[in-house]
């Protein structure tokens, strides 16, 4: 027998469908259950808000009679397919079950209608908890927006005029009262970012006065902000803000905002915990490093790095999908900033902890200081115009020796000019090719300063019997850097005086027109390494400090940079990115880097411009490669200058730069096209893993000279696309255009090159 009654439409209703609807109101809640986001981010709130709307959804579906409910199948099916595939087929199953059920569209809980309702308003559900993944601009947010509006008009029209009364009114309650909350959290979080924006303010002035050495006013300012984001967590973490985060959408954006503003109070302890540490360069005293400071700037740095990774888990609780886009984009370029910050916390901390066994902690350890110029540029920076021989005992620093660089192997022995017979071990051939231990000049003819230090050692063993620990190499912006460290080198017996303003320009271009004779400007530069050497047990006294983010940007620049012959140590200082080295490819990453050494020999690298451009063409599957490195080179050298600086030894007019240049490329060369200039020095061949393409170019003064390279190869398709980009640390930065077509997200930049970047 058949269990059975009437509604008060007349409408007979079965044990079945009752059975039915239960089964899709159950089946619509566990599917908002199983949504990707929620909607608010208080846990308990979200599980009834999701099972309400899921329910809700599908007995609107139910309720509505056919000429509304046929256009929301319709809708419903298209929502499901931008869900995926799976609920597209179940969607159009339904569909068709639909269709074939038409004749019982009188019996609105008839069991089949009620099962596809089922499906079609867990389908909608689907799709509205996941419009992030496909955008508010597509078809699919259209067709769901229109089922929703449908199905609303539908079930009140279809409920009796008490049911409409008492859902018009419960739906003006809530609104009001949400309206209400949500204007009172507004208010609280206006008072807060007033707060936070006053807190940012002092945490610059904070940033400013530590960069300064002012680590007293650091903490003051820091203090101040810490106070001020403390409080603006707490005026959204309480009152009308702490209801306002059971509402959906609104709480999201109250809770980013407390979230943000306790990640701020974590970034604040973590400045406080490096500045109450004191100056960090403060290292540095009386001509020593100290230890005891060095450890003490770890222990804080590695506090502070604790601080930045709790305010990152804070800030990772952030569902950026639900809050509004202005917020969206300052949380997003907070995280990006504070990524860096971690890194750059990280890889600083690792840095102390090896500084000690650099400075001899563990015994004494002797290094070779490279003075490069790159007046007349090699793949490192500039030719070696002078070096040193320092050692390092417990912080405390020995000059051995100091000249000019043909002076390293020849001057104790001078017969090994012509016996030592080459390098041993694994030398790039083009490095081995320019004989450093011939021509001392050309110990940075290479890209690499490990591979520098293990040369420098050959040659230092055979010719002093001095094993060296490792090599620093800095050019005259790094040493113009570095003055304010020891006070002003005051040279009177030259009638001069190098402090931090005028140290680059007098070495790059200063000293040829002030001293034509090559004797002096030897003695000079002998001088200025001997001087320095001898006033570094003032480095760190009152009144002596060099600019902090000066320091900075020539370490980033590669301008100074220190390489030693242990693995271990060599890999934390790859890590921070003072070494140096150059890092082997990444598979499937693109590369590029453009260098030059100066083939005259002459000066005018200092007067020598390079622009940069990589267009390049990406299959969007396979990853095939075509690509185009043009290279634009004027030489602005002026009239006058002493055949020293601008002459050449190829025959070639006053003035004439010849330059041999380089591209640094995972990918085989097609062809070099340009003005000819010597093709039979054009070359290919691999070094560092990665292929080196040579070509000479020759250029007169006042002109520019355009060459291009065709490539091709295979790289990481589309979205995986990446690039590094090399930097030679030269007297003027390269001008860089990138243009990429991946096929999906172009990669494109503009700018000026000034340390090893990456684009993605």
């Amino acid at each position: 027998m058949e269990s059975a009654r009437r509604n008060d439409g007349g409408t007979p209703v079965r044990a079945s469908s009752a059975i039915a609807v239960g089964i899709g109101l159950s089946t619509a809640a566990a599917t908002a259950l199983t949504a990707p986001h929620a909607p608010t981010p208080i846990a308990t709130m979200n599980m009834v808000l999701l099972a309400l709307f899921g329910a809700g959804v599908v007995w609107s579906v139910i309720s509505v009679n056919h000429w509304f409910w046929l256009p929301a199948v319709v809708a419903g099916t298209l929502a499901n397919g931008s869900v995926g595939r799976v609920a597209a087929v179940i969607s159009i199953a339904g569909f068709l079950v639909t269709i074939d059920r038409w004749p019982l569209r009188s019996q609105r809980s008839a069991p089949g209608r009620v099962i596809v309702a089922a499906v079609t308003g867990a389908g909608l559900t689907q799709s509205l908890l996941r419009m992030d993944e496909f955008g508010f601009s597509r078809w699919s947010a259209i067709a769901v927006a229109a089922a929703m509006a449908i199905l609303a008009v539908g079930a009140l029209a279809g409920a009796n005029r008490p049911a409409r009364r008492a859902a018009v009114g419960l739906t003006l309650a809530i609104a009001f009262a949400g309206a209400g909350v949500t204007a009172a959290s507004a208010y609280e979080a206006l008072r807060a970012r007033a707060d936070m924006e006053t807190a940012v303010d002092y945490g610059r002035d904070a940033a400013e006065h530590l960069t300064a050495g002012e680590a007293a006013l650091a903490v003051d300012d820091l203090e101040r902000a810490r106070s001020r984001f403390e409080r603006a967590e707490q005026q959204v973490s309480s009152g009308w803000s702490a209801v306002a985060q059971f509402l959906p959408l609104v709480g999201h954006n109250v809770a980013a905002i407390e979230s943000s503003a306790a990640a701020a109070v974590e970034f604040s302890d973590a400045g406080l915990a490096i500045a109450r540490s004191g100056d960090p360069l403060g290292i540095v005293r009386d001509g020593r490093v100290s230890l005891e400071r060095t450890e003490a700037l770890g222990a804080a740095l590695d506090t502070a790095r604790l601080a930045v990774e709790r305010g990152q888990d804070r800030l990772d609780q952030i569902d950026p999908v639900w809050i509004a886009p202005p917020l969206y984009r300052q949380v997003a370029t907070a995280v990006e900033q504070i990524d860096d910050l971690s890194v750059a916390l990280t890889g600083t901390a690792d840095g102390l902890a090896i500084l000690p066994r650099l400075v001899g902690e563990h015994g004494p350890r002797t290094y070779l200081v490279v003075i490069g110029n790159p007046a007349e540029a090699r793949d490192l920076g500039g030719f070696a115009a002078g070096f040193a021989l320092i050692e390092v005992d417990r912080g405390a620093y020995r000059l051995i020796e100091s000249g000019r660089p043909g002076d390293l192997l020849s001057r104790n022995r001078p017969e090994l000019q012509e016996e030592f017979p080459t390098l041993v071990g694994d030398f790039p051939n083009r490095y081995l090719e320019m004989s450093p231990w011939r021509y001392g000049q050309n110990l940075t003819a290479v890209a690499d300063l490990s591979t520098l230090a293990r040369a420098a050692n050959q040659i230092s063993e055979a010719t002093r019997g001095i094993a060296i620990d490792g090599a620093i190499y800095l050019d005259p912006f790094a040493l113009e850097a570095l003055v304010p460290l020891i006070g002003p080198i005051a040279l009177p017996e030259f009638d001069l005086v190098l402090d931090g303003r005028n140290t680059a320009s007098f070495f790059l271009f200063d000293q040829y027109v002030r001293f034509p004779d090559k004797e002096t400007r030897n003695q000079i530069l002998d001088a200025t390494v001997s001087t320095f050497t001898e006033q570094l047990d003032r480095a760190g006294g009152s009144g002596t400090r060099p600019s902090l983010d000066r320091l900075i940007e020539v370490l980033a620049e590669q301008r100074l940079a220190i390489a030693t012959l242990d693995d271990a140590e060599l890999s934390v200082l790859d890590e921070i990115g003072v070494s140096g080295r150059i890092a082997p490819i990444e598979p499937g990453r693109d590369y590029l880097a453009v260098s030059h050494l100066n083939g005259g020999p002459n000066k005018l690298d200092a007067f020598l411009e390079r622009s940069i451009s990589y267009e390049a063409t990406v299959g969007p599957t396979v990853g095939t490669l075509h690509a185009t490195v043009t290279i634009e080179l004027t030489n602005t050298a002026p009239a006058g200058l002493s055949s020293y600086v601008s002459g050449n030894s190829h025959g070639y007019p006053t003035g004439t730069n010849r330059a041999v240049i380089a591209v640094h490329t995972p990918h085989e060369m097609v062809r070099w096209t340009g003005p000819e200039a010597e093709p039979a020095l054009t070359r290919s061949f691999v070094e560092f893993e990665r292929k080196r393409h040579e070509r000479v170019a020759v250029i007169a003064p006042g002109q520019t000279v355009r060459l291009e390279l065709e490539l091709i190869g295979q790289v990481l398709p589309g979205d995986e696309y990446g690039l590094d980009v090399g930097h030679q640390p030269l007297v003027n930065d390269d001008h860089l255009v990138i243009d990429i077509d991946t096929g999906t997200a172009p990669v494109t930049y503009e700018g000026i090159l000034r340390e090893d970047t990456s684009y993605d």
